[in-house]
This record gives structure tokens, sequence and C-alpha cells, in this order.
């Protein structure tokens, strides 16, 4: 019965989740993505299940779906996040640019595994998502920001660490609330200076990031730079996946100091 009540508990914050997400501009892949959780819940097809129950959540996710269809079909274009990390314009070369951003506090959660999946990819995210939706001890909504940055690097072992990084936004950068789900932290990331380029599209593969990479690690070391750290880079995205048109990706190396 306790696990009963813990898989209705849980379907109910997955609505809960859903109906954040449109008050807070968030993306329809996230929402889907909840919906499709809600469908195939345990808890729904449990035979102990009551029918009152399963009607509840099953008109839920049906009115969800419904709404999702409608949102898809009447806007292709998300709402931008209200806040994105500050930084200094250093300089603008030819092709890139050198920035410097602020020690920050971002909330993080990483993974370690032998080689980097969707799944993990996912995991990462709500364990953020979570985090800004009331999974800290101050209970409190906070705002999604931009960029998400992604650091992968390959240990010393040769398992595959992926870390995934929510920038706070400045109201709440003095004292964030403590996330309370495990493999959830905050991070006081220190100055850094980075060597980066902007690029469009659906950077939806880790190919497309090698690729880009590669280019402006060419492009930096053909124009003299010196004391950057090309052993890892930062994967930073800006925008809803919905949105379609002049799409901001970037990838960060950093300069040593």
């Amino acid at each position: 019965m306790n696990i009963l009540l813990r898989n209705q508990h849980a379907n109910l914050r997955k609505v809960a989740n859903i109906r954040h997400i449109y008050s807070t501009g968030g993306t329809i892949l996230q929402a889907l993505f909840y919906h499709s959780l809600i469908l195939s819940s345990p808890g729904l097809e449990s035979n102990k299940c009551s029918r009152k129950f399963k009607a509840k959540m099953k008109s839920a996710a049906t009115c969800v779906g419904l709404l999702l269809l409608m949102k898809l079909t009447t806007s292709l274009y998300k709402v931008e996040p209200k806040e994105t990390v500050p930084y200094q314009m250093i300089k603008v070369f030819e092709g890139y640019e050198e920035r410097m951003y602020q020690p920050a506090k971002w909330v993080c959660s990483n993974t370690t595994e032998q080689t980097y999946s969707d799944k993990s990819q996912r995991k990462l995210f709500f364990n953020l998502f979570h985090y800004i939706t009331g999974a800290n001890t101050q209970g409190m909504d906070i705002p999604m920001t931009a960029p998400i940055t992604i650091l992968r690097q390959v240990l010393p072992e040769g398992n595959k660490s992926n870390q995934m990084c929510f920038y706070l936004p400045q109201a709440y950068q003095q004292a964030p609330s403590v996330p309370t789900e495990e493999n959830v932290y905050i991070e006081n990331r220190p100055a850094i200076t980075v060597l980066t380029r902007t690029f469009g599209g659906f950077a939806m593969l880790e190919s497309v990031w090698e690729n880009e990479a590669k280019d402006l690690q060419e492009k930096l070391q053909a124009a003299g730079e010196t004391n950057i750290d090309f052993s890892l880079f930062y994967r930073a995205t800006y925008d809803a996946p919905m949105k379609t048109e002049n799409r901001r990706n970037e990838v960060w190396f950093t300069r040593k100091h």
C-alpha cells in the first residue's frame, strides 16, 4: 500500500510539474516528457490502484496532451529565459570572441558512466528541473536561466564524467536554497576567461559539439592564442527545443591561470 501511495503522489507531482512548465515558459519537450511519464507510470497500471484515481490521472494526462498539441500548433517559438549569465566582453576577433565571467553560483548534477547516454542526460536535466521547481530547502520556484552548461571529460580510469548546470539568477546568488535531492549541488564556479564562438541549429548530437570544438581549436591555434586548456570544453545551450530560428549554441574553451 505504501508503494501504491508513493506512485500516486509521484503522478500528482508530474501533473503539477507540467502546470509549472506552462506558467514559467518552459519547453514543450519538457512537458511532453512528463506527459509520457504519467501514461506509463506503474501506479496507473496497478490492479490495486483505485478506478477513481486511474480515471483522474488519465483524464489529467489527456487534457494536458490536448493542451500540448494546441500549444505546439499555435506557437513555434518559446519565451526566452529572462536572465542569462552576465559576462564582460574582452575582445571580439574574426570568428571568435574572448569573455570574462565573474565568480557565480550554479546548481549542478553529474553522472559517471562508461559511455554517455541520452537517458543520463535526461536524468541530469530533471534533477536540476526538480530543484528549480521546489526540491530545495525553501520549497521555492526559481526562474529558468540561460545557458545550460554541460562539461564532459574522460577520467583517469576511463569512465566518463558528465556534468550539467543551471545558472542561478542574480536574486539567488547570495544565499541559494540548498537542494533536497541526491546528486544535486551548488557549485561555486570561479572567475573564468573563455574563448568562444556561437553557432546555430539543433546541436543534438555529440559529433556536432566535437566538430565545433575542433574547428574553434584550429582557429585559436592559427591565431596564435596561448594558455588555453584544450583538454575539455563547455557546451552552452540557450534555447528551448521548439525555437527553430536564430538558435544559440556555444563552445567554451577556458584560459589557463
